[in-house]
């Protein structure tokens, strides 16, 4: 018995250890060549290029067993670290982190994008920049999508209240979905396109996901936006669809 608790004892160190690496943060801030950067929290901005950078460690300077890499695409001094998650970590200089925070924080240095149709498929989706629209009304919606989106490790914990709705064409399940994004003016930064939206009872809904457990009727599991953030981008795709 002594020997099975001993064993247990290692499995959970273990687990525990390796969930710590995994979740290991990066630092808020790191000295690169003699100049301090500090780790800005941009919420859900990403860089705009996702080829960047292409893999080749060489290219990143290595800090603590970290890469850091340079960040040409936009016009302050910053660098891109990646952490265990694949998630991008954005730092700038400390003398123009106010600056930089500023500017990526107000939503007149932005453009914004609606996609209709499958995003998979050019030819199957239609792009609209949006002329007018309320930065903060945007900011609140991604904000939702991004509290409710689904997580294969803890769907468990917001699945309440969702509702089930029959996929309007089996063989085209993506043409009603819709997208909304963010691009930065200087071309540096986008929020994530793969936030899903669908039109139902007049209604914005956000996609949580796709059940196609039963093949001959296959559902969306969706969840309601709050109403008046709804009701403003219902007028505001009806608007977009009378262009």
């Amino acid at each position: 018995m002594k020997k099975y608790f001993l064993f247990i004892f290692a499995v959970m160190l273990v687990l525990f250890s390796t969930s710590c690496e995994i979740n290991k943060a990066l630092p808020d801030t790191v000295t690169i060549e003699n100049k301090e950067y500090k780790k800005a929290f941009l919420g859900e901005l990403y860089p705009l290029d996702r080829s960047f950078p292409d893999g080749d460690n060489e290219e990143g300077i290595r800090i603590s067993g970290e890469y850091y890499y340079k960040y040409p695409l936009t016009d302050f001094d910053c660098y891109i670290a990646y952490d265990n998650n694949a998630e991008p970590n954005i730092y700038f200089d400390s003398e123009q982190f106010d600056e930089a925070f500023s500017f990526y924080s107000d939503g007149n240095n932005f453009k914004f994008f609606c996609l209709m149709g499958n995003i998979h498929d050019e030819n199957d989706q239609q792009i609209y920049e949006i002329q007018e629209v309320n930065p903060t009304m945007f900011k609140s919606l991604l904000e939702f999508a991004a509290e409710n989106e689904y997580n294969p490790f803890t769907s468990f914990n917001n699945e309440d209240g969702l509702k089930k709705v029959p996929i309007s064409d089996p063989n085209d399940w993506m043409a009603d979905e819709i997208h909304f994004y963010q691009e930065s003016k200087d071309g540096a930064f986008s929020t994530l396109k793969s936030y899903t939206f669908i039109l139902h009872e007049n209604n914005l809904c956000f996609l949580y996901r796709y059940d196609f457990t039963d093949e001959k009727s296959p559902v969306m599991l969706i969840r309601d936006v709050p109403a008046d953030t709804s009701d403003y981008f219902c007028a505001l795709l009806k608007n977009l669809q009378n262009q």
